[in-house]
């Protein structure tokens, strides 16, 4: 039996730190769709993550996730697979530390960011969305762009106060999904950076041969930063996705 259509109404989970700008260009490639966003203003720790997605989602919606907002979006369905019609996972690992390199941050590394975002939560934010581009992406100008529109002047990213930054990395440092995708209803369609610095492609290598049923999408010499580097070619993605 072919597939339902799925239903044009989206729910946008960000990556950590990153604001609803972040979706502007792949929003305007899909016009007449239905976009929501999700409040994390308030998060405090880890768990309330899923609180706040929970109270964003609608009865039925296709879920997009860049990064940390990948992983809420497929716990999402792991929830509630009846309010999540498909997961759309975007540069997401579903562990993002790990002892290989090769597979994941090491967990120094996470922790050594977590201490200088108390310090110097500004300088941590654009330090990391600048590590998000290829050294080709950053010449052309697309993490500065990023960083501007991410931390404008000296403010933090709209919806993303101090302790909801630090929550966000705890998040980080203390999920590990590795096992859930094998057992989620909802269509799933995968994208990544081929020359992705933040979550490595290995890393759902073997997920891919084993979930032959989902879609899969590797953009060539793409780095973290999809969403705001390759738009459309996200937006054709979804739409023959959910067609």
């Amino acid at each position: 039996m072919p597939r339902k259509p799925l239903p044009p109404d989206v729910l946008w989970l960000p990556g950590w730190g990153s604001p609803p700008a972040l979706w502007r260009g792949l929003q305007d490639a899909l016009p007449g769709w239905t976009h929501r966003h999700v409040d994390f203003s308030a998060v405090r720790h880890p768990r309330e993550f899923a609180t706040a997605v929970a109270a964003a989602l609608p009865e039925r919606a296709i879920v997009v996730g860049w990064s940390l907002g990948g992983q809420l979006a497929l716990a999402a369905a792991r929830e509630w697979p009846e309010r999540v019609a498909a997961v759309v996972a975007i540069g997401t690992s579903l562990r993002f530390t790990h002892d290989d390199p090769a597979l994941g941050w090491a967990p120094r590394i996470l922790a050594r960011m977590q201490r200088r975002l108390a310090d110097a939560p500004r300088a941590t934010l654009a330090a990391f969305a600048a590590a998000c581009f290829t050294p080709a992406e950053q010449a052309a100008g697309r993490a500065a762009s990023y960083v501007a529109a991410m931390c404008p002047g000296e403010a933090l990213p709209a919806g993303w106060p101090l302790p909801a930054l630090q929550a966000g990395l705890e998040h980080l440092a203390q999920t590990d999904l590795t096992a859930l995708p094998e057992a989620l209803a909802p269509p799933l369609l995968w994208l990544h950076g081929a020359a992705d610095p933040i979550c490595p492609p290995a890393a759902w290598d073997p997920l891919r041969r084993r979930l032959a049923h989902r879609r899969w999408l590797l953009v060539p010499e793409a780095g973290h930063a999809l969403p705001w580097t390759h738009p459309a070619a996200i937006a054709a993605a979804m739409r023959e996705f959910s067609a």
